[in-house]
Order: structure tokens, then C-alpha cells, then sequence
């Protein structure tokens, strides 16, 4: 891999292995060529990387905030943002239908008054004068 900066190769030899559906960060002091590897790697100029693979660059351009980096990388991930909110939305959903629930219960499940078997003129069944 060349050095962008031109002082000769910043690797040579070397085998790169990614784990497979995990996310990744390469960490190390400044100028020793994480950013040339990992644009490298996201032009998949090294072989052996899965054209399937997905890659998000966060660069040192991102205007700081409270946010961790750790924060910053997963709030820039448009498909993990969506499926939270459809996580969120579907827990609401079940916190009504299991509130629903608890109140249709809570009722005993009796219906009409008395609880007890009627006729169509409203007596009780098996009522004498």
C-alpha cells in the first residue's frame, strides 16, 4: 500500500483479515496512514475485500459535538436509523395493545349487567310469578 505521503510503502507484505459482519475501527496516532487504508479499503484496492461488504468513512472533518465517536459512527448509518425507529414504533404499539389488554381484563370480562342468563323480555330465565 503507497504512502500518500511518498516516504515509501506503508505496508508491504502484509495480510489484512476484516471480521465478517462487525464494524470495524483502526485506530493510531496521527499521520501513520489510517485513512490511507481504510479509503483503500473502501475502494476495495485490497484484495480479498467483498464487494458486498458496507463501509462508512467517518473522517476528521466532523464538526465535534457531545456525541462519542462510537455515537457519531452509529448515527451516521441511514439503515441502523430506520430500523430504530421501526423498533421504537412497534414497541409503542405493543405497550398500547399489552395497556389495552390489562384493562380489558381488569373488568373481569363480564358483559351486560348482572352477569347472569336472561330472556329476550329482560327476566331471568327459569323466573316464576
Amino acid at each position: 500500500l503507497p504512502n500518500k505521503k511518498g516516504a515509501g510503502d506503508l505496508l508491504r507484505g502484509a495480510n489484512l483479515t476484516l471480521p465478517v459482519k462487525r464494524r470495524l475501527a483502526i485506530v493510531g496516532r496521527n499521520g501513520c496512514g489510517k485513512t490511507t487504508l481504510m479509503e483503500a479499503i473502501a475502494r476495495r484496492a485490497i484484495a480479498g475485500v467483498p464487494a458486498s461488504a458496507s463501509m462508512l468513512l467517518v473522517k476528521q472533518e466532523i464538526v465535534g459535538s457531545h456525541m462519542t465517536s462510537i455515537q457519531t459512527v452509529l448515527s451516521s448509518d441511514p439503515e441502523r436509523q430506520a430500523l430504530t425507529r421501526l423498533a421504537q414504533q412497534l414497541e409503542e404499539v405493543l405497550a398500547k395493545a399489552a395497556a389495552a389488554a390489562e384493562t380489558a381484563s381488569g373488568s373481569g370480562g363480564a358483559v351486560g349487567a348482572g352477569g347472569g342468563a336472561g330472556t329476550e323480555d329482560g327476566t331471568a330465565a327459569g323466573a316464576r310469578d
